[in-house]
């Protein structure tokens, strides 16, 4: 199980089922849930984010960018995602965000990625995450919504190949 901050520990059962929401899911379905509602809170993150919420996002992204670890990497990029749909400020849709990715803390979910991470693709998530955020920071709820819903299909085309 990962915690942000917190590093990575072996959890009992209880603990795994409690860090996924008690999710019976797939990595498929996680892509898919992410796919539908992850470009639209960006979009509204467009629309909402403060310049507290956009600082944040920027941090995370560079931290992310400057870690040292493939479980580092992951670890922050879960907390940008996250934070990006904080800045929509849209309580309801963040919890259903929190749901969905919860799934990410699955076994089944770590491994695939672990497995699918290569250099030039973290290369190619960072990109897409800068573009995310200047389009964030350029009030461009289009364009956000196109980098993110990109950078997804880029993320479910390296888990699981092709449709």
């Amino acid at each position: 199980m990962r915690r942000v901050g917190r590093g990575t520990f072996v959890a009992s059962a209880a603990d795994r089922d409690e860090a996924g929401g008690g999710l019976q899911t797939s990595p498929a379905e996680i892509m898919a849930a992410r796919l539908l509602l992850e470009p639209e809170l960006t979009a509204l993150a467009a629309r909402h984010a403060t310049p507290a919420d956009l600082d944040r996002m920027r941090h995370c992204a560079t931290r992310s960018a400057g870690a040292g670890t493939h479980e580092e990497f992951e670890s922050w990029d879960g907390v940008l995602h996250r934070s990006i749909a904080q800045g929509a400020h849209n309580t309801l849709l963040l919890q259903m965000f929190d749901v969905m990715n919860a799934a990410r803390s699955l076994p089944v979910w770590g491994n695939i990625k672990r497995r699918s991470a290569s250099p030039a693709r973290r290369a190619g998530y960072e990109q897409a995450h800068r573009l995310i955020i200047e389009a964030l920071a350029d009030r461009d709820p289009d364009t956000a919504r196109d980098h993110m819903r990109a950078h997804l299909i880029d993320v479910r085309l390296n888990l699981l190949g092709p449709n």
